[in-house]
């Protein structure tokens, strides 16, 4: 299918379909809702996301292109799929991210990579996952069980707490267990060797938030990844 498709109705089915645009479903609207399985979703060479925003289960589906693979506002579930190979953007202006995560998202059993080249003078990748407290709290996420691939970005993930937005004070209920972090390649940065991120594996993760759980997350060495940096 090449075209972006927009659900309107509840318990839309998509499988064994390869979709060169994308699949959304509005929280706000609150009139759609969809599963896709088995399929590969090509969110193209320009700004924009594979599958979004809410009310969606994405199974054994492989996300390419765009800025964002995969957008969980609300109410989602992504598991067993492969997210990586965004947009390239040799303007310099646009940030890229492998999967979102806002509130109710659920992310088990997934490859997660963010994986776009930086150009300058500001383009490249944010992280793999993104919690950013910026429109609303980030609550009641479980993130288990994924592989999250080392990539461009200066970390690999944000937990949800990131100092100076508005919300987040009301970060809660993340829960980070059993993921494996790929450490990469020294990429030169004063020999300390490379971390997931340029600068670490996960950042605003707060530990000490109501119902906020970090257990046997490790390094692909099987050393253990600290909760924040």
């Amino acid at each position: 299918m090449n075209c972006f498709l927009r659900i309107l109705a509840k318990g839309v089915v998509i499988k064994n379909s390869a979709i060169n645009g994308g699949v959304y479903a509005d929280y706000n609207d609150n009139v759609g809702s969809f599963t896709i399985t088995d399929s590969r979703v090509f969110a193209g060479n320009g700004p924009g996301t594979g599958i979004g925003d809410a009310y969606f289960t994405a199974t054994r589906v492989e996300v390419t292109g765009g800025t964002r693979s995969i957008n969980c506002y609300a109410n989602c579930t992504v598991r067993d799929s492969y997210v990586h190979g965004q947009f390239h953007d040799t303007s310099g202006v646009h940030h890229e991210s492998g999967i979102r995560v806002n509130t109710n998202s659920t992310l088990i059993g997934n490859t997660i990579a963010c994986d776009a080249p930086d150009f300058p003078p500001d383009a490249g990748c944010s992280a793999a996952i993104t919690g950013y407290p910026d429109f609303d709290p980030v609550q009641n996420n479980v993130i288990e069980g994924n592989l999250i691939r080392a990539g461009s970005g200066g970390y690999c993930a944000y937990g949800g707490s990131t100092a100076g937005k508005p919300y987040s004070g009301q970060t809660r209920d993340i829960r980070f267990t059993n993921n494996v972090w790929e450490r990469g390649t020294d990429m030169g940065a004063g020999g300390r060797g490379y971390v997931c991120g340029y600068w670490g594996p996960i950042t605003s993760f707060d530990i000490n938030a109501p119902g906020n759980a970090w257990t046997n997350n490790r390094w692909d060495d099987g050393t253990a990844v600290a909760p924040a940096n």
